[in-house]
């Protein structure tokens, strides 16, 4: 036993043990087939309240998770709907369950990243027509599909006041 817990702390580690074991295994047993079953193409097609049955359950997958390891999420705003960019330096697997009990998304790792081209791929770029490019930039290069994660100490007033500009 670590000297520097107490027995009463101890006692507690060990009852919360007893509690979320049992509970992971549950969790996993039941409801990860549930969530994988969920991901294929019925569950992309079937809307419940507006979301799709895969995100739904993929959600609910890693909220619980999230509860049974005593997480408590403090979430301020809401993720905008459609495709998002969201940049994180996660330190562990339990942030990748916390940020998809948020909603459904993708994750690459940094490796994977550091070998990509930063315009594209040149088989890419060789076949693209001017015509193509224009389009290309006059859809998607406009500030309504900006879409970009702050981080630091600064005023959320003021970066909004200069964002509209």
């Amino acid at each position: 036993m670590n000297p520097d817990i107490s027995p009463t702390q101890h006692w507690f580690g060990l009852l919360r043990l007893l509690y979320r074991v049992p509970l992971v295994l549950l969790h996993t047993v039941l409801g990860l087939p549930l969530t994988v079953l969920c991901q294929g193409a019925a569950g992309r097609a079937m809307k419940i309240g507006g979301r799709t049955l895969n995100e739904r359950t993929l959600t609910w997958w890693a909220g619980t998770t999230c509860r049974i390891f005593g997480l408590e999420r403090r979430v301020r705003g809401e993720l905008e709907a459609g495709p998002l960019l969201v940049a994180a330096n996660h330190i562990s697997w339990i942030d990748i369950q916390l940020l998809h009990s948020l909603g459904p998304m993708g994750f690459v790792a940094k490796a994977e990243i550091n070998a990509w081209p930063v315009v594209g791929w040149m088989s890419d770029l060789k076949m693209l027509s001017l015509a193509d490019a224009e389009d290309f930039f006059s859809t998607y290069y406009a500030p309504n599909n900006l879409t970009a994660a702050l981080v630091g100490n600064f005023d959320p007033a003021v970066v909004k006041t200069l964002a509209e500009k």
